[in-house]
């Protein structure tokens, strides 16, 4: 699409490049014909200024037949806008005349304003939809910088929780020596069962044999040990309980910190695509605005040959009305001489 526009374009530049050369052709031949009929006689001039008048209107409908496949080619004006282009010669063999010309003329120039008229106001359209997407493209670029603010304050809460997880992994260890600690107690516990009993073992023995002192004081350590190996076993259940607690924590960190880089992810992407199609829009609203700006420059470049060659045919009007005027002034004097 964009090749063929820039093709378009190209072959509009050309056309306009002729144009340009075919009217100064035109002026100079009108220059050219205005200074032979200073030289030749009436009747020359009539004839050379016709000869002239007649090949400027057929440089003159070619450029009308240029301008038409260009107007068809970019397809501005609308079904209803028919093309107004005919051959001046044709004009002239029916007897329209000058007037019939300058009406053509002035018909065209009508359309060209119209045509004018609207790529400007697509040019202004396009202008202000290319102002909104780039307000939009600002504000989507706050928004990122927004996002990065909290991405960079999120990274610092995982980098947080990541400490806050290490820490806790410490503990964790910490608790499962202790806990090994504990259990080795427990072993010793176990020991201190089989010492109890042999204990009771003695302490029947030495009942039987009288020492009762002893056992009073071996029952009293036995109750001690009791008392030391409950204050154990509750030391280490606060241990397993602190440990499962720890690794609750542990667990809910590790997902809220993978929640929070998928959503981080997840809005980076997003805002990555809306600011790549804002873009492109930009880009692409930016080349149209530019093509319209060149066809407005073409238009306005065709506008201004129309109006130069209106003026020359005013003025060649004008000299032939001169001329007949002279004409009919000199036979009339002619005639009155006696």
């Amino acid at each position: 699409m964009e090749k063929d526009l820039l093709m378009r374009e190209e072959e509009f530049h050309k056309i306009n490049s002729e144009l340009e050369e075919r009217t100064s052709r035109i002026l100079k031949e009108i220059d050219a014909a205005k200074g032979k009929a200073g030289l030749s006689n009436d009747a020359n001039q009539g004839n050379n200024l016709k000869f002239n008048h007649t090949k400027a209107f057929s440089l003159k409908s070619e450029s009308t037949v240029l301008k038409s496949s260009m107007k068809e080619e970019r397809g501005i004006i609308t079904s209803n806008k028919k093309e107004i282009v005919e051959d001046p010669l044709a004009i002239r063999s029916n007897g329209l005349g000058y007037e019939a010309t300058n009406r053509l003329l002035r018909a065209k120039l009508t359309i060209l304003n119209k045509e004018v008229d609207t790529l400007r106001q697509d040019y202004k359209n396009k202008s202000e939809e290319s102002r909104k997407l780039s307000a939009d493209l600002t504000r989507c670029e706050e928004e990122g910088a927004r996002l990065e603010s909290s991405l960079s304050v999120a990274r610092d809460t995982s980098a947080s929780l990541q400490s806050k997880l290490e820490s806790v992994s410490q503990q964790l260890s910490q608790s499962q020596a202790e806990n090994m600690s504990l259990n080795k107690v427990i072993e010793s516990k176990n020991s201190l069962k089989l010492v109890h009993i042999f204990v009771m073992y003695l302490a029947r023995v030495m009942f039987k044999l009288g020492m009762s002192q002893e056992l009073v004081s071996l029952k009293k350590e036995l109750k001690s040990q009791k008392q030391q190996s409950s204050a154990i076993e509750l030391r280490l259940n606060r241990a397993l309980e602190d440990i499962e607690k720890l690794r609750n924590t542990a667990k809910q960190a590790q997902l809220q910190v993978k929640e929070e880089r998928e959503s981080q992810r997840k809005a980076g992407d997003q805002l990555q695509s809306k600011i790549k199609s804002l873009e492109r829009q930009r880009t692409e609203l930016t080349s149209v605005c530019t093509k319209q700006s060149h066809l407005i420059d073409n238009l306005r470049r065709q506008k201004v040959h129309l109006e130069v060659t209106r003026f020359v045919s005013t003025a060649e009007t004008e000299f032939d009305n001169i001329l007949d005027w002279c004409l009919k002034t000199e036979s009339s004097a002619v005639k009155a001489k006696p």
